[in-house]
């Protein structure tokens, strides 16, 4: 729940902030407050990587930087309620491809987090979404 609430938090200011700044300013600065956020994480079990590991990181971080870019060009060309939801496929994912290749099982936490996360923002799109309305033309008796 705590990184939904960051990555909401995020994707708000990207938003707002989108406006004004280039997309390498953004990505230089959520970067670099991503890695000052890990190195908080140092006392609580540093372990040293392999060179496999490395390479594996290497990839992640390649792949999640461009998603990254993505995402804000799609905040800038859209609102926040309507992009954010379609992040949230990436539960999905993550949970398909662990049990694919990994044959990690999901527990209850995961599910009911997971759902309570997609369905708020399924929620919010739904209600951000502008109502249709079908005009109908006066009756005529």
């Amino acid at each position: 729940m705590v990184a939904a609430l960051f990555s909401s938090l995020r994707d708000i200011v990207t938003r707002r902030i989108s406006a004004t700044e280039s997309t390498n300013a953004i990505m230089v600065w959520s970067t670099l407050g991503l890695i000052l956020a890990g190195l908080l994480t140092i006392p609580l079990g540093w372990v040293a990587i392999t060179w496999s590991d490395f390479a594996l990181l290497a990839l992640a971080g390649t792949l999640g930087g461009v998603a990254h870019i993505l995402m804000v060009e799609a905040f800038r060309v859209a609102e926040a309620a309507v992009v954010s939801p379609f992040k949230y496929s990436a539960i999905i994912w993550a949970v398909t491809l662990g049990y694919v290749i990994w044959g990690d099982v999901p527990d209850l936490f995961i599910i009911v987090g997971g759902a309570f996360v997609i369905g708020s923002g399924l929620y919010i799109l739904h209600r951000e979404n502008p109502r249709q309305t079908v005009m109908t033309s006066p009756r005529r008796d």
